[in-house]
């Protein structure tokens, strides 16, 4: 049995005369609860899944460190609603117990009795009649549930609790990474998002950072620091953080270095065991920080600075505050929370500065510094000012379905420095304007987890992301904008089988993700023409692995996926052919147990990362697109084992401890180098080198006596090189050309960690602790570094000084549904840098916090009553009756026609070859939903709507250039102009006859199409009557969603009660579509302007006679007359289609 007790909510200490004040307020509390009450009472963050009342117990009994006393027939047939959230073990048991008629008891502080109206004997207990729990491993590939997680799953796995978060709370948001071993956050300090690093692998989809499952996630330049993943979390509304390191075997597509899983707050996070609402209201001031002013004439090169006097401790520039309602019933929960968080832009420390910075002189930036900001001053750019919304609801069935629906609004107004500027000699540091982020969050999610079958353990998701983000102040204006669209969904189950040589568990699945990335296409007053990352891509996988446990000490693994991208450009892109690749990819492990509480474990993982929108399609100066580009692939081993004991020392008390050694080879691994032959015009472009290695080792643990804890970490880096085949493998180097536009500002410290302890006093009900927080300099370089080579550029070798900082923590509760947080960050004020920093702005200095938490709740709100099912699948023999809700998806064959005409937006003649006209054949994929009502007669109608994405694209046709004959002669190209059709979305009735298990349908409605296209303008390159030649000017794009109709047939073949194999036939027609390509031009001549020197008696035409003085003269071009295109579509579809359908 696995025992563990996650204490009461530790968020920060504070300044010493709160302390002292606490302290003797709680002296005078002499009436408080017994040490065995505050056991009870003690806060701890559960994961219990509704489901089997007896799974429900033993999670429970895990999760809490409880012995539970109980005949297990009491609980047999019986579900459960489960518990998820934090709160105390009465409240959990309650919760989990509500409905089945048990009751319970703590009969001592760590034994609950449960207690119903059949008690009956049963064999295989315990001495003393208890059930003994055997510890349940919780798969890494569903999440991490609560601290002893790690400590029982084999492979790196850490976990954040909601606890960890409140006791130091961050400044910035990547600062909740602090606590995991082997993770770090890039560019901590420059912007309000977070990049993370995992075991030296970032950016470009390297480490995937999802928040309740959906992803958001864009990329963006930073000068001479490279390129950034930007994922934006409101650490107020995160709940707990899960951390699979390495290639997920499960969800977790292209992210060969790790998976990253917030979880937002929920019902149970809020409401009382005993109640069905309640309301969470939390606040906390903070110190070190001054709001930024503006004023209207900040320039680029003139930014607003001001005196740099240290504000006063709590001055009402640094707060937060959020509320939270929220309902939990029996077959319904809801939560709905709004949050702000407001902070100034924070100061640096002013002590214990290490020799070798370099501060600028006077008031340029010198060459050779390696720091803007002093001890001290003001770190322009970091503020932060945040709102977000929260909105959940969950419906539940008693067969353990449950279907939730998500939203969350996240608007952010916050300083962003641009390494670029911030290195710039030309450029001084100061306050820029805001940069501005908004980000809309929709999920869907089903479970399905019977209590009396195996065989099922479903779970599907469906999200969709709409991040825009508006950059402050960057150069060019507008340059850096960026936005991303990205829609996904995976479906997963676990099927667990007894067999006579063991118990054999099958984990599978399928997952999508597509994103549409926009970008500005094109910069004015450059030199050189820029183009961003504009273009969409699909990643989608396949995956299995099965787990056999021949004897109870070994379990033997063994599994593999299969990814897939497709890639293609948009806009100014779009000139560059469609990319795509996959891989298979094999995994395999064993765990040994020789002895309770002791895991030995060793793993062999793949993985597979496609090349990025940013990486496949992106042009900026002299880096030029790569048409051969590979996609990374990585080979990692990992050998450790787990600690998970109880009474080691004392009595109650608690051992944890994981060490893991890694060993990860990144093949084909993805650098930007010069363009082999370009030495004197050199260009540049994404390329792969053989590969890179980093090996190491990470150690965590804790130990906890109820009264004393302690928990740390400690990452190692033993080995990290790149390797090419022309010259081996080298550490990496951050003086490479452009090398830190990618690699090398990834390169992680070679050791860091933290260590936490702390004591609880008085019953549990005031806590006191701190931790000590360091790192090395950047693997492979030294402190004091090299002075650049070249003035400005800071990023292209940057480190920093090791360190080490200290910080307080504590919390006192005043009452049952109150508690007061105090902290103190950098205690010693020390002027630093943060790992992986990628400029030079300095951390904060000594911040002071004090928050306060109430809820309170009740049961007054009506019960919800019991659902009705969703379907009779489950109620008899295969096919027996069809009735009720279906879900499932699609693979076929789809043949596209597209024709039509064009005409100017006037509704003249037109080049013909910008028509639409194509015939296209190939694989198309989707998913439907639908509900079934049969008839006594075996009739059944039905309504059904499926969405199924096309991706049918014509060729590119090009117009001539024809104005000239010269033109003509030369083959130049006017338009390019190319018709696609993107998906298509149904609305449908069903007829049909039931023979059982076979049943046949026709089946017609509505549909919806979604049609799209794109038009490249060209000019001519020469301003003369007579030019030969033209170059792309500017791309105009349109997209329509037409309405037509569908019909068809089709079959299905009930496998089992509840999947079914069907087969479909279906036409849909669209009459009368229309694109228009608004800025369409007349021609490619551009305008002509000539100067004639004239003077009296000239005979120079076209001089007037008798004039004198210069004569200009302009001659149209034809490339300035905007005309139009308005092309008219006629869509056909001929479409098989065989799917799989989960019918309820």
């Amino acid at each position: 049995m696995a025992l563990r007790l996650n204490g009461s909510d530790l968020a920060g200490i504070g300044r010493r005369a709160l302390v002292a004040a606490l302290l003797a307020t709680t002296a005078l509390a002499g009436g408080m609860a017994g040490a065995g009450d505050a056991y009870a009472q003690a806060q701890t963050t559960f994961d219990v899944p509704a489901g089997s009342l007896n799974r429900a117990l033993a999670a429970f009994g895990r999760q809490s460190g409880t012995q539970l006393s109980y005949d297990a027939s009491l609980a047999s047939g019986k579900s459960s609603a489960g518990f998820r959230g934090q709160g105390t073990r009465q409240e959990a048991i309650a919760r989990i117990l509500q409905g089945s008629g048990l009751s319970h008891s703590f009969t001592d502080a760590r034994s609950v009795l449960i207690t119903g109206p059949a008690p009956a004997a049963r064999g295989g207990a315990a001495a003393n009649g208890s059930i003994l729990l055997d510890t349940i491993e919780v798969s890494g590939r569903s999440g991490v549930s609560n601290a002893d997680t790690p400590y029982e799953t084999p492979g790196s796995v850490s976990f954040i609790s909601r606890e960890e978060i409140d006791r130091l709370p961050p400044t910035s948001p990547g600062d909740i990474l602090i606590n995991a071993p082997g993770v770090l956050n890039g560019g901590n300090r420059v912007g309000n998002s977070i990049s993370p690093n995992i075991r030296g692998l970032q950016g470009m989809g390297r480490v995937n950072t999802t928040v309740d499952g959906a992803l958001n996630a864009t990329t963006s330049y930073r000068g001479y620091a490279g390129n950034r993943d930007e994922t934006y979390i409101d650490p107020d509304l995160i709940g707990g953080v899960d951390i699979i390191k390495g290639p997920s075997a499960g969800v977790g597509t292209g992210a060969i270095g790790g998976n990253i899983a917030m979880r937002t707050l929920a019902a149970g996070d809020i409401v009382k065991a005993d109640q069905n609402w309640g309301i969470r209201i939390k606040g906390d001031l903070g110190t070190n920080t001054r709001s930024p002013v503006f004023d209207t004439t900040t320039t680029l090169s003139n930014p607003l600075t001001r005196p740099k006097d240290r504000p006063p401790s709590f001055n009402g520039d640094s707060f937060s505050g959020s509320i939270a309602a929220a309902t939990m019933q029996e077959h319904v929960e809801g939560i709905f929370a709004i949050s702000r968080r407001k902070q100034g832009n924070y100061f640096a420390g002013s002590m214990d500065a290490e020799r070798g910075f370099v501060y600028p002189i006077g008031s340029g930036l010198n060459p050779g510094r390696n720091a803007v900001i002093r001890p001290g001053e003001e770190v322009y750019n970091t503020s932060q000012d945040t709102t977000s919304i929260l909105a959940k609801g969950k419906l539940k069935w008693d067969n353990g379905q449950s279907f939730e629906l998500g939203y969350m609004r996240y608007f952010s107004s916050a300083g962003e420095e641009d390494e670029a500027l911030i290195n710039n000699p030309s450029y001084s540091f100061g306050q820029r304007k805001l940069s501005k982020t908004t980000l809309d969050t929709y999920t869907a999610k089903y479970r399905y987890e019977p209590s009396d079958n195996p065989l099922v353990n479903l779970r599907v998701n469906l999200w969709l992301t709409d991040l825009e983000h508006r950059r402050g102040e960057a150069y060019p204006v507008g340059f850096r904008n960026h936005n991303v669209v990205t829609l996904g969904g995976d479906v997963t189950n676990t099927a667990r089988f007894d067999t006579a040589l063991g118990p054999l568990t099958l984990d599978s699945g399928a997952e999508f993700r597509r994103e549409r990335a926009e970008a500005p296409q094109r910069i004015e007053g450059l030199i050189q023409n820029s183009r961003g990352p504009n273009g969409n891509r699909l990643l989608s996988a396949g995956f299995g692995r099965l787990t056999f446990e021949p004897v109870n000490w070994l379990k033997l693994s063994a599994g593999a996926r299969f990814d897939h991208y497709h890639a293609e450009g948009e806009g100014i892109a779009s000139i560059f052919p469609d990319r795509s690749g996959s891989r298979l990819s094999p995994n395999f492990g064993a765990v040994i147990t020789p002895f309770e509480g002791f895991q030995l474990f060793a793993e062999y993982k793949e993985g597979y990362r496609p090349p990025s929108l940013r990486e496949l399609y992106w042009e900026m100066f002299s880096l030029q697109v790569n048409p051969n580009l590979k996609g990374e692939v990585s080979k990692g081993w990992e050998f450790g084992f787990n600690v998970l004991r109880d009474n080691v020392l004392t009595d109650g008390d608690k051992l944890r401890f994981k060490a893991t050694y890694f060993q990860n080879k990144y093949d084909n691994y993805i650098i930007v180098d010069d363009v082999p032959g370009t030495m004197n015009n050199p260009r540049q472009q994404f390329t792969n080198i053989d590969r890179a290695n980093y090996d190491g080792f990470e150690l965590s643990g804790s130990y906890d006596t109820g009264t004393f804890f302690a928990q740390g970490n400690f990452t190692k880096y033993i080995k990290a090189e790149y390797c090419k085949r022309e010259s081996g493998c080298t550490m990496p180097r951050l003086d490479e050309v452009l090398g830190n536009v990618t690699p090398p500002t990834y390169v992680p410290p070679e050791w860091s960690g933290s260590v936490t302890g702390g004591v609880r006093l008085f019953d549990q009900a005031l806590t006191l602790g701190g931790r000590v927080y360091f790192a090395s300099t950047r693997i492979g370089s030294k402190w004091p570094p090299a002075a650049s080579r070249t003035p400005g550029l800071i990023g292209l070798n940057y480190t920093w000084p090791q360190f080490a900082v200290f910080d307080l923590f504590g919390s006192y509760k005043l009452g049952e549904d109150t508690v007061l947080d105090f902290s103190i960050q950098n205690l010693t004020d020390k002027y630093y840098y943060d790992p992986l920093a990628t400029t030079g702005m300095p951390s904060p200095g000594r911040t002071a916090r004090i928050g306060l938490t109430h809820r309170f709740g009740g049961n007054s709100l009506p019960a919800f009553p019991a659902l009705p099912r969703l379907g009779n699948a489950s109620a008899g023999a295969p096919g027996e009756d069809w009735t009720g809700l279906y879900a499932g998806f699609h693979l076929g064959h789809a043949r596209a026609e597209m024709s039509g005409s064009v005409t100017t937006a006037s509704g003249g003649p037109a080049p013909t070859s910008e028509a639409p006209g194509f015939v296209k054949n190939g694989t198309i994929g989707g998913a439907q939903i639908g509900f079934n009502y049969q008839f006594d007669n075996r009739v059944l109608v039905g309504i059904e709507s499926d969405f199924t994405f096309l991706g049918k694209k014509g060729d590119a046709t090009r117009t001539m250039a024809t104005e000239t004959a010269s033109l003509a002669a030369s083959g130049a190209i006017e338009a390019d102009t190319q018709y696609k059709l993107d998906w298509m979305t149904t609305l449908r009735g069903r007829v049909g006859y039931s023979f059982g298990r076979f049943m046949v349908y026709g089946t017609g409605g509505a549909a919806f199409l979604q049609a799209s296209g794109r038009r490249q303008q060209y000019r001519a390159t020469q301003l003369t009557a007579s030019p030969t030649s033209t170059a792309y000017s500017f791309t105009d794009t349109d997209t329509k969603t037409d309405l037509g109709w569908t019909a068809g047939a089709g079959f299905e073949y009930a496998i089992t009660s509840n999947w079914s194999l069907r087969g479909e036939y279906a036409y849909a027609g669209f009459d009368n579509g229309a694109l228009s390509f608004d800025q369409a031009r007349g021609g490619v001549k551009q305008p002509i302007t000539t100067w004639t020197s004239c003077r009296r008696g000239s005979p120079n035409p076209p001089c007037p006679a008798g004039y004198t003085g210069t004569l200009v003269n302009t001659v149209p071009g034809s490339v300035n007359e905007v005309s139009g295109r308005e092309a008219s579509t006629n869509i056909g579809l001929h479409m098989l289609k065989v799917g799989l359908n989960y019918r309820f």
